[in-house]
């Protein structure tokens, strides 16, 4: 394969992937190029369903849309924040604050990796004193300096994102190698993982399924960087090195324990606490059929873990075509999240396990509706508004917009069917721009 990447991107928890072709829809699975990024957006999708620390984020960003539904103010401004008083929302924000530490696109280096003389440290300092704290006592933020030479060094952040990005490389390289390739870097955050575990204890790498397994058990936690960089220490103090996959999952579960609780009962309390968020904010009947989907995989992977928390770790000591086989079953046993093009107009679709009935294929394109409302809504204090003369109430919304999703289109727009679910017709809204409306 060559090494010409095709982009993607996952939007969480929103259940949708859009990648950067204009390539149908249906013929993604015979360019091995689209395959090879959708594969990591796929796993972004499965860490969503399936992990602590993505439940954890899920249920916050379902609380705060439930709380702007609920708002009881005759006349709110957009963007809206949530009050501090709202505490479990302010702890939550606090935490993944902390741990998801985002990388925009130009925030995302590139190390040359012609020399193995470069140099890490990490330093961490406690991330918050107030309301978090009385939840995770002693939760740290982390940052990783990275020094080549003299002239050149990097700062960098390491929380959730690099160690969710770093799952996916693994296992976009393994299931479509590059061969030919002249590039020979590291890239942050994707390969931040691999340089933090270098640096504490090199010895454990016997082979990369164990980096991606150390990856995915720091997930099943609410603050999966200490636990990682915590894990990692204690493997090189007690010399561990694992003879079998299961055995950094036996070893990270047994070692790092939260408040006395299993990972079951961590894993149980955050299902329940995004299932009633999910259904507190999602109670329009047009997305009971989605909801249905997702908790149907939610209970799937979970009794996937229960019997095999490295079924997708032993992936990656497969040949990479037995691999790819073994991941397309896995699409095909849990519903298809929306998958989107950039052509003109913009391809919508499905791919391994797709619904018959084309009234609930339109059903899951309200999660795609809730994502960019939730966007628009509760996008960064001061951001300019990108909508534009596209913003869904310019001047007013006479349902002469004009879906892409024919030809089980209602005859309502879009972002007109998804503000019902926000709560936006409750209000007069004005917006914290040069223009309101």
């Amino acid at each position: 394969m060559s090494n010409k990447p095709v982009n993607g991107e996952y939007f969480s928890p929103f259940y949708t992937i859009n990648i950067d072709t204009k390539t149908s829809v249906t013929q993604f699975t015979k360019d091995p190029e689209i395959m090879k990024s959708l594969s990591h957006e796929y796993l972004h999708f499965i860490q969503d369903l399936s992990l602590t620390y993505n439940f954890a984020y899920a249920s916050h960003v379902y609380s705060k849309i439930a709380h702007f539904y609920n708002e009881k103010k005759k006349k709110i401004s957009l963007p809206y924040t949530i009050p501090i008083k709202y505490f479990n929302c302010y702890r939550n924000e606090k935490l993944f604050t902390t741990y998801s530490q985002g990388y925009s696109k130009n925030e995302r280096k590139t190390i040359p990796n012609w020399t193995s003389n470069f140099h890490i440290s990490i330093s961490s300092h406690i991330a918050c004193q107030k309301g978090l704290f009385l939840f995770f006592p002693g939760l740290k933020e982390y940052r990783v300096e990275i020094i080549v030479d003299k002239n050149y060094s990097l700062t960098v952040k390491f929380g959730a994102l690099a160690i969710m990005e770093g799952m996916c490389r693994l296992f976009e390289d393994h299931l479509y190698p590059v061969t030919n390739s002249s590039i020979n870097t590291y890239q942050i955050p994707y390969d931040l993982p691999l340089m933090v575990v270098k640096h504490f204890y090199p010895q454990v790498l016997i082979h990369k399924s164990i980096l991606f397994a150390l990856c995915e058990a720091s997930l099943m936690y609410y603050n999966p960087a200490q636990v990682f960089i915590l894990a990692l220490k204690k493997m090189k103090e007690e010399k561990f090195i694992p003879k079998k996959l299961i055995d950094v999952y036996k070893f990270v579960y047994s070692r790092i324990v939260f408040k006395k609780q299993s990972i079951r009962d961590i894993w149980k309390h955050t299902f329940k606490e995004l299932d009633k968020n999910t259904k507190n904010v999602c109670n329009l009947k047009e997305v009971q059929f989605s909801l249905r989907r997702a908790k149907y995989s939610y209970v799937h992977f979970f009794r996937m873990r229960i019997r095999s928390p490295d079924f997708l770790a032993k992936l990656l000591l497969l040949p990479y075509k037995q691999a790819q086989s073994q991941f397309y079953l896995i699409m095909q046993s849990i519903p298809s999240p929306l998958i989107s093009n950039n052509a003109e107009p913009i391809e919508y679709g499905f791919i391994g396990n797709i619904p018959n009935d084309p009234i609930k294929r339109f059903a899951l394109f309200h999660w795609n509706n809730m994502r960019l409302m939730y966007d628009f809504i509760f996008k960064s204090e001061g951001d300019i508004c990108t909508f534009g003369e596209n913003c869904p109430f310019f001047e007013s919304c006479d349902y002469s917009f004009t879906p892409s999703l024919k030809p089980e289109t209602p005859p309502y727009c879009n972002f007109t069917q998804y503000s019902r679910s926000f709560g936006l017709y409750l209000h007069q809204i004005k917006l914290k721009t040069e223009k309101s409306f």
